[in-house]
Order: C-alpha cells, then sequence, then structure tokens
C-alpha cells in the first residue's frame, strides 16, 4: 500500500542578500529563526563579497542549528544603478537572486528583522495565479515626483513569497534596474517593485510589523507575529539609536558570535551619528544619567 497523502506543504527556503556591514543584523535574523523554527529550514544568503570570515562564524554558529545555511555569491551587472550612500548595494541583489534558488516558491525576508515566530505559515501560501504575496502599507504611496503618480495598494517589500518561475517570465529583477537606473526613488527597489510586479496578493498585516506600526519601545516580542522589521534609516544597532526595538536587538545580538563586534565604519558616518547624538541629547536620557551620576 502507498503512503497517505500529507497535509503538511514543503518547506520553503528562505533567502537573505547581504554584504559586509548587515552581517550582525544577519546574525541576529539567523538566531531568532532558529530559535522559532520547528523544523528543519533551507536558508541561503547570497552575496556579493561577503568576507570569509563572516561566512565561517555563521557557518559554524548554525553546525547543529534547525537551519541549512548555504552562501551563494551572485556579483551585479557591471553597469549597476546608483544609490544613496545610504542604501547597501544588497537591495539589488535580491532583484536579480532568482535563478540561483532552486525551489519553485522561495521567501525572501531582509536582513535587518528579527523573527517572532516559525515561518511554516508561508510555506502554506497559495500564490493561485499572482507572482508574490506581500504585506500592503496601510497608506497609498506617492510616487508623483518620479512620474508614477499614487500607487495603491502598494506593499512592503521586506518580506515576499516568491514564484520563481512567473518573477524569471516577468523580467521583473531586469526592469526594476532599468527603472532604478532612470528614477530616483526614495525606496528604490521596493517602489520598483510595485511598479514592475502588478500580479500579487496581500498577506495578513500581523505577518510583519515594522517600528513605524509599533511606535514606542518594544521590550518583548509580540503574540501572533511573524516578523519585526528594523524600518527606517535608524537602525537597532547604531550608535545612540533611539529605535523601538533596540532592547530586543541587543538582547538577541547578546547570543550570537557577533556580541563583542564593533560597529562598523558605515554605521559611524559622522553626519547620521551626530544626528543620533543630538536627538539622544534633546531627548534627554544622556542628560539624565548625567545628572543622576553626578
Amino acid at each position: 500500500m502507498g503512503k497517505p497523502p500529507s497535509n503538511t506543504p514543503p518547506v520553503r527556503p528562505i533567502v537573505f542578500t547581504i554584504d559586509n556591514r548587515y552581517v550582525r543584523p544577519l546574525a541576529v535574523a539567523l538566531a531568532s529563526l532558529d530559535q522559532c523554527c520547528r523544523s528543519r529550514r533551507p536558508v541561503i544568503v547570497v552575496h556579493e563579497c561577503l568576507h570569509p570570515l563572516h561566512r565561517w562564524i555563521l557557518a559554524r554558529r548554525h553546525r547543529q542549528s534547525r537551519l541549512d545555511l548555504r552562501f551563494v555569491r551572485l556579483r551585479l551587472p557591471a553597469a549597476r544603478p546608483q544609490l544613496s550612500h545610504h542604501f547597501s548595494s544588497a537591495i539589488l541583489l535580491r532583484l536579480i537572486a532568482a535563478p540561483l534558488i532552486d525551489a519553485p516558491v522561495f521567501i525572501y525576508v531582509d536582513a535587518d528583522v528579527l523573527f517572532a515566530g516559525d515561518p511554516c505559515d508561508l510555506d502554506r501560501i497559495d500564490l493561485q495565479e499572482t507572482t508574490l504575496a506581500a504585506v500592503p502599507w496601510r497608506h497609498p504611496r506617492d510616487l508623483s515626483a518620479s512620474g508614477h503618480g499614487v500607487l495603491s495598494p502598494y506593499f512592503a517589500s521586506g518580506m515576499l513569497v516568491i514564484d520563481r518561475s512567473r518573477f524569471l517570465a516577468e523580467r521583473i529583477g531586469e526592469c526594476c534596474l532599468e527603472l532604478i537606473g532612470r528614477h530616483r526613488f526614495d525606496f528604490p527597489d521596493q517602489d520598483a517593485l510595485n511598479l514592475c510586479c502588478t500580479s500579487w496578493q496581500a498577506l495578513p498585516q500581523h505577518f510583519s510589523r515594522t517600528s513605524q506600526d509599533q511606535g514606542e519601545l518594544l521590550l518583548e516580542e509580540p503574540d501572533a507575529t511573524l516578523l519585526l522589521q528594523f524600518a527606517g534609516a535608524e537602525k537597532p544597532w547604531h550608535p545612540f539609536n533611539r529605535h523601538p526595538y533596540r532592547v530586543l536587538f541587543r538582547r538577541w545580538l547578546r547570543r550570537t558570535p557577533y556580541r563583542f563586534f564593533p560597529p562598523g565604519w558605515s554605521d559611524l558616518r559622522w553626519r547620521s551619528l551626530g544626528s543620533r547624538l543630538a536627538q539622544r541629547l534633546l531627548g534627554g536620557s544622556l542628560l539624565r544619567r548625567w545628572f543622576t551620576r553626578s
């Protein structure tokens, strides 16, 4: 007799795209993902030139974990679009990574996230006739400055469930790169994806929450949430930051091999550092500590 049919969907790989300056947040994302997973999960880290030391550290850390971790190198085309200084080239890698993924459907996730639940619910998403699934923004997105009008609905691109064959057949990655090369977007990859991919379905809001959704300082992972995203230019690993997820990030960072690693040079740009320090001083937190100690 044959085996009875299984109701368990196949486990979909999770794909990150990073460069060297996003290693610490990636370590946090992997640690939280490993903690949340109830079964083994393939994880593919796509990079352009990630230092071998980082690959060795992360591979060694997850050798006995629930994550089947694999690193794949991918070079951007020579005629790549120019990005503002605060954007990583990794945002372009995710647009062209689909040919490297050996799965009919995969899950793309930004590296600056914290998993708060098992991603198995994403394995059950039926894309039907759509190219991808994403969490919609709560408000329309005005792209009039680039000549594209107001987009509504509009999706966040920090977590995507992608049909690989449709994504490639529609040349979405190439179209996005062309758009980013011609226009200056506030959110280059996300705006371009929304313009190029009109075939998508909405995921429930609790699948992904951002710091803008939360607003105030978050000390614990909220219930019924799958993913916490560190949205915005200020990140919880930046010196003097006031990010609402900073306590959670530091707690998870202490569980990784990068707990004693100093901030990278990109985290110490003088303009951003000066702005964050001024916010902390004006907010009174550092002044209160100084007067208390005095």
